[in-house]
């Protein structure tokens, strides 16, 4: 991994350092003997495997790069840049890494958390659209994604830590590898790339991810003068006292600190003495022992009548629960329970326009009902699957639909990286929108 660094960079003037292509870079580094490992591991045709590898350090790059045009993206970005201790020699150590079957899995499993944590709403997009363009399994673009997203982590880290950039800087970091980025996509593949990845209008994203910078490291600086330290002031002073000024200081309060406890003394004692102590004690003796008893029939009579009042409530929310608040009550159920995620619920009554992603009068109630759940949840991660059977491109358009979905939730205020969407197309032979929680 010897000129790494170098590669990164290209000397414009004795004061100015122009920093290029970080991701075009890396797939340079990646040598032919590390791309044959890397289809080992996921049992796919070496060419296949490079076309499908390459292309996603591009995606994943460029999945980065969308996230960052918020404020809360790039933010989430930088701080996982500061924890990320997986990734500071990552590219140093690759080649060892990938001789080890073991380590590659740590590392895949690793970076998909990654991609679970900061993309979450376009992994299995990315996936399914590698996985068609490669011509490789969905497993191994998935696997392929997950060694991915370290390796991009560890180049724009790097960069950071060189350049010692605060979050502004990583945001103008990354709006300036815009023409470099577009240059790596694979020709044929842009129209879809930008589909997955919510990529609609390049100048804008470029503007966002420097506005994002700036309000972040706005908001950022507005925390740091919270650090007082006032409290440290007086250490110094009580330091530089010579051993006459200590003792002046000793007689100053300790003589009234024993004055006052000689007093306090006095007062307790007077208080306490025998013919006060019996007056005291008597009326306070059944107050003492009615109460328990009295708390405990209340109890003892209150834990006796609980079946009855459960189920009476029950009857009632269930008479005055709304028509159409199905999909609630079902959510919500789920959400009280133990039960792990992956469960799979209908969005009943959303419905489409023939061959197309346009919703049909009436179909906002179950979309408003999730969103109102996941508000009241807001770590819930959900993933919106769409199924056609209207199309010639079924599968085309079961992603548009979900896609649809997600754009409404989004627009009620749910943010976009806990909801991804997917179109299986014809595989179950219906057209409708399904939601998978992911994420309680």
């Amino acid at each position: 991994m010897v000129g790494i660094e170098a590669g990164f960079r290209t000397q414009c003037s004795p004061n100015q350092t122009k920093y290029m292509n970080l991701f075009g870079t890396l797939k340079d580094l990646i040598t032919p003997e590390m791309r044959v490992k890397t289809a080992l591991f996921v049992s796919e045709n070496p060419e296949k495997t490079r076309l499908a590898f390459d292309t996603l350090l591009t995606t994943v790059a460029g999945g980065l790069m969308k996230r960052a045009s918020t404020e809360t993206g790039l933010d989430q970005l930088f701080r996982t840049l500061q924890k990320s201790e997986a990734e500071r020699h990552l590219l140093e150590n690759l080649p060892q890494v990938l001789d080890s079957p073991e380590r590659t899995s740590q590392l895949a499993a690793h970076g998909n958390g990654l991609v679970s944590q900061l993309l979450p709403d376009k992994k299995s997009s990315m996936a399914t659209m590698i996985s068609t363009y490669a011509k490789v399994r969905n497993s191994s673009a998935t696997n392929l994604m997950g060694l991915a997203m370290p390796m991009v982590l560890a180049v724009i880290r790097r960069e950071v830590v060189d350049r010692n950039l605060d979050v502004q800087g990583l945001g103008g970091l990354l709006a300036d590898q815009r023409e470099t980025w577009l240059s790596t996509v694979p020709t044929g593949l842009s129209d879809k790339m930008f589909e997955v990845l919510g990529i609609d209008n390049w100048q804008e994203m470029d503007a966002a991810m420097r506005s994002s910078g700036v309000a972040a490291q706005r908001r950022a600086n507005a925390v740091v003068p919270r650090t007082p330290t006032t409290k440290t002031a007086p250490v110094p002073i009580v330091e530089d006292l010579d051993d006459e000024a200590r003792s002046d200081n000793w007689k100053r309060w300790a003589l009234p600190v024993i004055a006052l406890a000689v007093l306090g003394g006095g007062v307790f004692w007077y208080l306490n003495r025998p013919e006060n102590a019996e007056p005291t004690q008597e009326p306070t003796l059944p107050t003492e022992q009615v109460t328990p008893v009295s708390d405990t029939l209340a109890q003892a009579d209150s834990l006796s009548r609980p079946a009855t009042t459960s189920a009476t409530d029950s009857s009632v929310a269930a008479a005055t629960s709304p028509a159409g608040g199905a999909l609630t009550s079902q959510l919500t159920a789920y959400l009280q329970t133990a039960a792990a995620p992956g469960r799979t619920f209908e969005l009943a009554g959303v419905a489409f326009a023939p061959a197309t992603a346009q919703l049909v009068s009436g179909s906002d109630q179950s979309i408003n009902e999730l969103a109102g759940v996941m508000k009241k949840n807001p770590f819930m991660q959900v993933r919106l699957i769409g199924y056609a059977t209207d199309s010639v491109n079924a599968k085309a358009i079961s992603l548009k639909r979900a896609t649809t979905v997600k754009s409404r939730l989004v627009a009620s205020g749910i943010d976009l990286i806990r909801v991804d969407a997917a179109g299986l197309g014809k595989a179950a032979n219906v057209n409708r929108i399904e939601v998978k929680i992911v994420k309680r």
